[in-house]
């Protein structure tokens, strides 16, 4: 078994967390959850970043899992050497921490979801169908959340015409979606679950760090209550 498993299954049970619980809060199946904690998968950075959140880890803790899952210790330098894409991912992390109860993303240019917040996991437990297969991404979470927009065509359209379906997606539009050009950056939409319902809007903020390639082009998605009754849901408040 991995000290990754290892320092999972630990904090996993320090929590009081059964393996279904910890699974709904980081947004993947109970079953992929078993495999992280015997060591038959491996973690993604985004899954370990998900986890943390389920878990509610100190920083410390949060850096000591991605060091086990293998990731390079120089993405989580803190020192005066980091870099200058180091430092943004550091500084949107507190933003979408900061952002909390409502849903946040950042989401790297081809539409893969670099990290979320606690709300955006939230969001997820409340009106996704099913847990979103790995590694996450715009248009698995759409997806997921597929049967509970009102306005689906409106939103893939919005999403698609700025992160692109791949070629043979159920993802793809019969027409071509407007350029993102074309859109504005504030978005409305609806969802409806059962007796679940949320009217949200969304600002998007794109980035670019001229001196890191790697860091190029993310996509900061910060989600709010358009109405009393959705914040009540995302607060979770009665």
């Amino acid at each position: 078994m991995s000290t990754f498993s290892l320092l999972l299954r630990r904090w996993r049970r320090l929590r009081e967390l059964s393996q279904q619980e910890l699974a709904e809060q980081a947004g993947l199946s109970p079953r992929h959850l078993s495999f992280l904690e015997t060591g038959r998968a491996a973690p993604s950075r985004a899954m370990i970043e998900r986890l943390v959140l389920g878990l509610r880890l100190t920083q410390p803790v949060r850096r000591e899992l991605l060091e086990a899952g293998g990731f390079a210790a120089a993405w989580l330098s803190d020192g005066p050497e980091a870099s200058v894409g180091e430092q943004l991912l550091r500084a949107l992390g507190l933003v979408l921490q900061q952002h909390e109860p409502y849903p946040a993303l950042l989401v790297e240019q081809g539409g893969a979801v670099r990290q979320v917040n606690a709300g955006a996991l939230r969001l997820m437990q409340l009106f996704a169908e099913q847990p979103l297969r790995e590694p996450w991404s715009m248009l698995g979470l759409l997806q997921a959340l597929r049967s509970s927009f009102e306005d689906w065509e409106a939103v893939l359209g919005y999403t698609s015409a700025f992160f692109g379906a791949a070629p043979g997606s159920s993802l793809a539009l019969a027409t071509s979606p407007a350029t993102a050009a074309e859109l504005s950056p504030v978005f409305r939409f609806r969802l409806r679950r059962g007796q679940l319902r949320a009217h949200l809007g969304t600002l998007a903020t794109q980035l670019s760090v001229a001196s890191n390639a790697a860091e190029a082009g993310l996509r900061l998605e910060l989600f709010h209550p358009l109405d009393e009754a959705t914040e009540l849901l995302l607060r979770g408040e009665p």
